[in-house]
């Protein structure tokens, strides 16, 4: 019974959360969590922080005040920080290959564990391609691939869907759902789209001002 509960405590706990920018605050007093194998939607309008919050959470960037407890085996097996799919796929290395990019993140992959990634997102037959011989939908598949080879067990997204045509966008909404259960995932996603927090999403958190984070109606069930 005490390991079950453990297992059900929450993978990240955020408690007043508190980041200025010079001598602006951008976030206060934010307080959520994160809970096991769910799809954290954080919705809000441009400049409200969320990207900022996102960077907090990876640890790519400090905040001021407030107290961000992760689950002690969040890390446990991966690089610190934790992945991050930003919009767009500027931060792909155009000198490396779809092969390298896992091995960035994971220095002992395997390639049967590689192969096994690159096939899920279609990407298995490009392995030795880099960005600029890659399509716009293929670039951020291998962004995901990227994210799954970190055998992180949360994985944070910001705005990725964003920019792509309706097909591509609606084939990776299946693909995450897919591999979000069978890997059992925790995922945080930003998104401005009402209908992506509905489709994605298993709790809705809009981040209405700096103070104030609202907790919406529970999203469509996926």
């Amino acid at each position: 019974m005490r390991e079950e509960i453990e297992v059900r405590q929450p993978l990240i706990k955020i408690e007043n959360l508190t980041k200025r920018y010079q001598g602006t605050t951008i976030l206060s007093g934010l307080s959520f969590h994160l809970a096991p194998e769910e799809v954290l939607v954080i919705m809000g309008p441009s400049g409200i922080g969320k990207s900022t919050l996102l960077n907090i959470l990876a640890k790519l960037m400090p905040y001021d005040e407030g107290h961000i407890e992760y689950a002690p085996h969040l890390f446990h097996g991966i690089a610190v920080p934790l992945p991050v799919i930003f919009q767009g796929t500027e931060t792909l290395m155009p000198w490396m290959t779809v092969m390298q990019h896992l091995s960035l993140v994971a220095p002992n992959i395997e390639e049967a564990q590689a192969r096994m990634i690159l096939e899920r997102v279609a990407l298995w037959e490009h392995r030795f391609k880099k960005p600029s011989e890659l399509s716009g939908g293929m670039k951020q598949r291998l962004a995901f691939a990227r994210a799954l080879a970190c055998q992180s067990k949360v994985i944070l997204m910001d705005e990725p869907f964003t920019g792509l045509d309706e097909a591509l966008k609606e084939s990776l909404y299946m693909l995450l759902k897919s591999v979000q259960r069978e890997r059992g995932l925790s995922i945080i996603l930003v998104t401005h789209d009402t209908r992506e927090a509905e489709i994605l999403g298993t709790r809705v958190l809009e981040l209405k001002a700096a103070e104030t984070l609202i907790e919406k109606m529970p999203a469509a069930e996926r």
